[in-house]
């Protein structure tokens, strides 16, 4: 059942496993389909945590690390300093060449496309400034700037059945959701809003892509997941956290939640990787 055939009866969620990040972002389940990476940002911290048992392994990293992905058919981590390969087995970091960012820069999202490529964003350290670029790289060796001007890119998600890339910007004074069409070779025409979240409580942070190919995208300051739908009403999943940062599924239907720690009283759940189950009435 997809989660949005599960709304009705709504989600339960909980932690899985025991570590909670500062800022954790970034989740997705391993291409074998046993565990959920991710990341604490500011705490530069990896996370792999079994999906099912929720056991776990942690690795400190020399940087603020923006996203894990499974790109190329290796693990790569985007930082500071650019794109590094991850060996697990002996806790190795190897440069992607020609990957850095730039000074006063780091990565913050990425996606994968159906054919292992990877799609970045670089940010400015602060947001101060429109510096960030979207970059394509179907290969380690070969990178494409596709885009810039964004101050806090978020939001990507590779739709292959559609050729389009999702995007958005969760600065708080853009807070917008775009897509990109593609072509056969993955190039991109220029972007075409879908919605803003202007006025409204949440900014469109990390996003995903669920099996019917809908898009879902967590609001930071916003406590829920929303799928912007085009030309029919947005639907809604409350989170039981203040700041949502990125949302991740997988195909027995269970939702995966990162967020940044607030000091809210009643977000005793937040830093934590969450795992929403639809509630019994929703499977019946």
């Amino acid at each position: 059942m997809s989660v949005a055939e599960a709304l009705a009866n709504g989600y339960e969620f909980k932690p899985l496993g025991r570590y909670r990040a500062d800022l954790g972002e970034s989740p997705f389940v391993s291409a074998d389909g046993h565990h959920v990476w991710w990341v604490d940002t500011s705490g530069k911290r990896l996370f792999r945590t079994s999906r099912l048992a929720g056991g776990e392994e942690v690795w400190h990293l020399p940087e603020q690390v923006g996203f894990v992905a499974e790109a190329w058919g290796t693990c790569v981590v985007g930082m500071e300093s650019g794109l590094f390969a991850f060996d697990p087995s002996g806790a190795t970091l190897t440069a992607v060449p020609h990957s850095a960012p730039g000074s006063g820069m780091r990565y913050n999202d990425a996606c994968v496309d159906a054919r292992g490529g990877l799609w970045a964003g670089t940010m400015d350290l602060d947001a101060a400034a429109p510096a960030g670029v979207l970059l394509h790289f179907p290969q380690p060796d070969e990178r494409r700037v596709i885009d810039f001007g964004y101050r806090r890119i978020n939001g990507l998600a590779h739709d292959a059945a559609r050729r389009r890339l999702w995007l958005s910007d969760s600065h708080p004074d853009i807070r917008t959701i775009w897509t990109m069409n593609l072509d056969a070779t993955d190039m991109a025409s220029s972007r075409a809003a879908i919605t803003t979240l202007k006025g409204s409580d949440g900014r469109p942070d990390g996003a995903c892509l669920d099996l019917d190919g809908r898009y879902w995208v967590a609001t930071l300051e916003g406590r829920s997941i929303l799928h912007p739908a085009e030309g029919s009403a947005t639907l809604s999943l409350g989170v039981p956290v203040a700041l949502p940062t990125k949302v991740a599924m997988d195909v027995d239907g269970r939702v995966y939640v990162t967020s940044k720690r607030s000091t809210d009283a009643d977000d005793s759940l937040g830093g934590y990787l969450l795992v929403g189950t639809a509630r019994r009435g929703a499977m019946q």
